[in-house]
């Protein structure tokens, strides 16, 4: 597994961690909703985000040679995914 990829998903997974303690704040914690919702949260992260960011970085390779330009395509394709 390229170190690329463990990074995204090393990510996702903080992500979704994050996105699960802002939403069980207003509210009383519960750990059945808490965990519910993180492995929502995580399986819809892993599965779109973290391919549609792999699919943005190859073409963004495949269309530009400088690095400045290849992160501006990824992250405007990343966007226009989403």
């Amino acid at each position: 597994m390229s170190i690329i990829l463990r990074r995204k998903i090393l990510t996702s997974i903080l992500s979704s961690v994050l996105f699960v303690l802002i939403f069980s704040v207003p509210t009383v914690f519960d750990m059945n909703a808490f965990v519910n919702l993180y492995y929502l949260n995580l399986m819809f992260v892993a599965a779109y985000g973290v391919i549609t960011s792999m699919f943005s970085d190859w073409l963004s390779k495949k269309i530009f040679i400088a690095n400045t330009n290849r992160e501006i395509a990824s992250f405007l394709f990343y966007l226009v995914q989403y």
